[in-house]
């Protein structure tokens, strides 16, 4: 009998019984999720009520924006944004454990027309296993890094996952110390790159020091549990009852931070401010040039995500997202304005 090809039945013969008893691990844990398409439609938003013909607020046009709305049950709740290069592709991540993802369509000139291929997946767990309960999924902030993974940051239990695809298990991500004493519903709500994969991480609703919103800069490392001194302190000076719930840079560094006001009288709002290149250094505190506030009576929600990029003629483009929290009171706005610079 011929050993090589005795040894290579041997081989192949102890591979076939173990297969069955792995494909049951690795499958769920670590592919990808299958994407389900939900029924979605998209109606046009103004700007203003009582102008139908505005198209400005502060130093943004307004290029147009969408009322989105689905059956679906799992369909709201929108915290984190991304936008990809080319404005042709919407990835978001929902405060009830979901990845929301659609293809943008924009008209002849260029604004904003429709939403369209709504698809919804789990977010999962390190284990692979879709989230579940407001205390683990509840995610409200989303960083595109540069190899095209995400990093997700999740309050409740404060923290950042690393997914290296929409639908993929988590990855364990260090986080700053201090973030785990943010009140319980106002953690990680801002979350931006910066430079290379350091990031930028901003608590809604832990000070540093009256008016200064605590942040932090760091990486976290892959892998590894816990909290890790790598990440340095910074922070962003707020102004009024205005809190950071968003942030993202533009290429070349510019930060443009998403905030949020809400008061028994004045309602809710919402404020856009651009940080300058250079001026985010750990152990520094920085603040942002007001580019526009929105309220009454301009389209006004509870806006949560904003994603930043650059179009074909060079213009930056500013997109922001409310999370409806599920109520029928409130929708799920897009909107886009292009920076007059």
């Amino acid at each position: 009998m011929n050993r090589r090809r005795s040894s290579g039945r041997l081989v192949g013969a102890i591979l076939a019984l173990a297969a069955p008893a792995l494909l049951p691990v690795l499958v769920p844990t670590l592919a990808p999720a299958a994407a389900d398409t939900i029924e979605l439609h998209a109606r046009p938003v103004i700007l203003s009520y009582d102008d139908l013909d505005a198209d400005r607020v502060g130093a943004l046009q307004f290029r147009g924006g969408l009322d989105l709305r689905s059956p679906d049950a799992r369909f709201g709740g929108l915290s984190g944004l991304d936008i990809s290069d080319d404005g042709s592709k919407l990835v978001a991540v929902g405060d009830r454990g979901i990845w929301f993802t659609a293809r943008l369509v924009y008209g002849p000139d260029g604004r904003l027309a429709d939403a369209t291929d709504g698809e919804i997946l789990p977010l999962r767990g390190l284990d692979g296993a879709p989230l579940t309960g407001k205390g683990t999924s509840d995610a409200e902030s989303l960083a595109r890094l540069t190899d095209g993974s995400y990093v997700v940051g999740f309050e409740r239990d404060h923290r950042l996952r690393r997914y290296a695809a929409v639908g993929a298990r988590a990855q364990r991500l260090t986080v700053p110390a201090v973030l785990a004493t943010s009140p319980p519903n106002a953690g990680a709500e801002a979350l931006a790159r910066l430079w290379g994969e350091s990031l930028l991480l901003l608590s809604e609703g832990l000070d540093a020091r009256p008016g200064i919103a605590a942040g932090w800069i760091g990486a976290g490392k892959i892998g590894a549990d816990g909290t890790d001194g790598g990440w340095r302190a910074v922070g962003f000076r707020r102004t009024g009852i205005f809190r950071p719930v968003g942030a993202d840079t533009r290429d070349d560094g510019a930060v443009f931070v998403l905030e949020r006001r809400f008061s028994t009288l004045g309602g809710v709002g919402t404020r856009i401010s651009m940080v300058q290149p250079g001026r985010i250094a750990p152990g520094g505190i920085f603040e942002g040039r007001e580019l526009a506030q929105l309220a009454p009576p301009l389209v006004a929600d509870n806006f949560e995500g904003i994603s930043v990029r650059r179009n074909g003629a060079g213009e930056t483009l500013v997109y922001i997202v409310s999370d409806d929290n599920f109520n029928d009171l409130q929708r799920t706005f897009l909107l886009l304005f292009a920076l007059a610079e």
